[in-house]
């Protein structure tokens, strides 16, 4: 058996060959570039926006630019959805966003137009709602909820605590149907635990969604739990069990960072398939 690994070429492939669609996560570089990582910094203590698009790919993180352009990409993208998350730059604890939402924009929409893949299947995810503004009127565009500074991760589950109790989800759906977006995702307290209270059950969210004519999704854990949330994009990050596709006329099953975030181990004859495919 072989390990991939979570935001690889090869990973994502792998997510676009068994689920209904990838999530990614993308971050901008010092001279605009784009490219594939979940954190503001690498192992190394390097802080990504500091660093140049080639000297990340000569340190081995893929590209957006690359990544579009592998032939299997283009070939999967015609049937599979593409979440690409919108990360911030991080100066210290503090979250840049606003700076830096119209060069994202930029870049990222010149890289999807000179790529082979339609823009019409491509999402574009954010906690940030600044970072989507520019996005808006050419892309289909999703907030992520609880809005969480993702560059102070100290306790970031007792700062969303008010944003649980105080914000109606209906009132989201509503607003977010006005300013034009796709679909609202947020995360499963939400729907679970002591929150569930304070917002629509499940069902009601469900009509919702289908009154406002608008997407609705949130990370889950296990398949057994996704079942229970059948109508929703669903964000897995527990991929072990494969091929996994939605059953007809349920939600998406989005695989989160491509293999989850721990990466998952697959046969060496595949591993070696993928790897031919992400050169």
């Amino acid at each position: 058996m072989m390990k991939i690994l979570p935001n690889t070429y090869e990973g994502l492939i792998w997510g676009m060959n068994n689920f209904d669609g990838i999530e990614t996560d993308l971050r901008l570089t010092l001279d605009d570039g784009v490219v594939i990582f979940h954190d503001c910094y690498l192992q190394t203590g390097e802080k990504i926006e500091e660093l140049t698009e080639m000297e990340l790919e000569d340190k081995g993180i893929p590209t957006l630019r690359k990544f579009l352009d592998l032939e299997e990409v283009v070939k999967l993208s015609e049937d599979k959805i593409m979440f690409l998350e919108l990360k911030p730059n991080c100066r210290g604890k503090k979250r840049i966003t606003k700076e830096i939402s119209e060069k994202f924009y930029e870049r990222v929409n010149q890289i999807i137009l000179e790529s082979n893949i339609s823009k019409n299947n491509i999402k574009i995810l954010s906690f940030s709602k600044q970072m989507l503004k520019p996005f808006i009127d050419g892309y289909k565009c999703y907030p992520i909820l609880p809005d969480v500074n993702e560059c102070d991760n100290s306790f970031v589950t007792l700062k969303a605590v008010p944003q649980f109790l105080g914000k109606s989800i209906k009132n989201e759906i509503v607003n977010g149907k006005k300013i034009g977006y796709a679909g609202i995702m947020f995360a499963r307290q939400y729907v679970m635990g002591w929150s569930k209270y304070r917002h629509p059950s499940y069902e009601k969210m469900v009509n919702l969604g289908k009154e406002f004519k608008i997407d609705l999704g949130t990370n889950l854990g296990t398949p057994q739990l996704e079942e229970s949330f059948s109508k929703f994009y669903r964000f897995s990050d527990i991929l072990s069990d494969y091929p996994r596709n939605a059953k007809e006329g349920d939600g998406p099953i989005i695989a989160h960072r491509g293999t989850g975030t721990k990466g998952v181990e697959i046969p060496k004859e595949e591993y070696d398939n993928l790897i031919t495919f992400a050169k």
